[in-house]
């Protein structure tokens, strides 16, 4: 005989109460509230790419976005 699915969940719940073992329920956290970091995935040159474009912002060497734009507008087929 299986247990519902409203039945299965609630033995979940009542044992997830009485759960103490901290790093089992941070797995568990982990598993259904997945934190996801795309910088993680990123390879090197992709994370050296990203902070020297970090370093360029902050000294001051930025481009409207309408400049951009602009630019490649002009270079696109018609």
């Amino acid at each position: 005989m299986t247990a519902t699915l409203e039945s299965r969940k609630k033995l979940i719940v009542q044992s997830l109460a009485d759960l103490n073992d901290e790093a089992l329920i941070q797995q568990i956290e982990n598993l259904i509230f997945p934190k996801i970091d795309f910088w993680d995935d990123l390879t090197e040159a992709q994370r050296l790419s990203i902070q020297k474009a970090w370093n360029q912002l902050e000294d001051g060497n930025r481009i409207a976005f309408s400049e951009i734009r602009e630019k490649y507008k002009k270079n696109q087929p018609q």
